[in-house]
């Protein structure tokens, strides 16, 4: 009985050494296939953003024996390049990739594809020159259940239509989040469309709202003062919030008339941010001894120290 168990034990450790090296194996033979892979979509990205330059047509060449996914090479290298490269004239570049199949193969992969995989294939689209066939099964995962997959859509909509990125907005079901406006401003850069924050106050939309905002904190835009101003006005908590912290990040002033209402619905954390916020960006005791009693203009003014000594000591170095 004891030999038989012996044996038993020996087989097991067998067993699991070789389930290791194999393991180990598969594990080096996936690294060298992604270093391959790498090395061929520099090869293939180089080839064809010289060939755009120099307004020759675009070739799709691979190595003999290379074992990979064409398509799929393809479409990444072409998505990589729109992203990172302005101004590429995409015609070139979705001649070449309906010569090569790619918009069958992504149509395919859309309609079997799932959840989270299915919004990265949509993403991928969206990052490729439009080709109708891609958008009009797009289209059809517009009702998806799945948020993240109608924004992908969204997306898609847009690079096929730049001149109808503000009516895609206004009509999407969901309150833009900052990554969702992030991407909705990177492609209205990449679409080269005249971006004006004045007519997104004024659409009445949410989500065109959040992208003028979006466009005010990232170029400074201290003139939108008046349309802030009148946000802090409205009942709407959340909006106002994010008012007057654009107006903080602006260093605008805060009139006590139009923030105190607001101030009064804040929570004690969130006042506690607000003034965080207020010593990050340089506002003087003076400027928001209006707005806040005693204790919390002392709390002001141990943060203030604190970020001196910080800042002093930072420079100091």
């Amino acid at each position: 009985m004891s030999l038989v168990i012996s044996w038993l034990s020996v087989a097991l450790l067998v067993v699991a050494l070789l389930a290791l090296a194999g393991g180990a194996l598969l594990a080096a033979l996936r690294a060298r296939r992604r270093e391959r892979e790498k090395q061929w979509s520099h090869r293939v990205a180089q080839s064809l953003l010289v060939a755009l330059l120099n307004d020759e047509p675009c070739r799709f060449e691979l190595p003999q024996g290379a074992v990979v996914g064409r398509k799929r090479l393809l479409a990444e290298v072409v998505a990589a390049l729109r992203v990172t490269v302005y101004g590429l004239n995409p015609e070139p570049l979705r001649a070449l990739l309906l010569a090569e199949g790619v918009d069958r193969w992504l149509a395919r992969q859309l309609r079997w594809a799932h959840g989270a995989k299915r919004a990265l294939l949509l993403k991928l689209a969206a990052d490729l020159p439009s080709m109708p066939r891609v958008v009009a099964e797009a289209v059809r995962h517009r009702r998806s259940t799945t948020r993240v997959v109608c924004f992908a859509v969204l997306l898609v909509e847009m690079a096929a239509e730049p001149a109808q990125i503000l009516r895609l907005a206004a009509s999407y079901a969901y309150p833009f989040t900052s990554v969702e406006r992030g991407e909705v401003l990177a492609l209205m850069r990449h679409s080269l469309l005249p971006i004006a924050y004045r007519p997104l106050f004024e659409s009445g939309s949410e989500n065109l709202e959040r992208l003028a905002m979006a466009l005010v904190a990232q170029f400074g835009i201290e003139e939108a003062e008046p349309y802030l101003q009148a946000i802090l006005q409205r009942d709407d908590r959340e909006a106002a919030l994010r008012a007057l912290f654009l107006l903080v990040q602006l260093h605008r002033p805060l009139p006590r008339r139009l923030v105190a209402p607001l101030l009064d619905q804040l929570t004690p954390c969130e006042r506690r941010g607000l003034l965080r916020r207020l010593v990050r960006e340089g506002y003087s005791q003076r400027q928001i001894a209006p707005l806040f009693d005693g204790e919390e203009r002392a709390c002001y003014a141990r943060m203030a120290a604190t970020y001196k000594r910080t800042l002093a000591a930072a420079l100091g170095r």
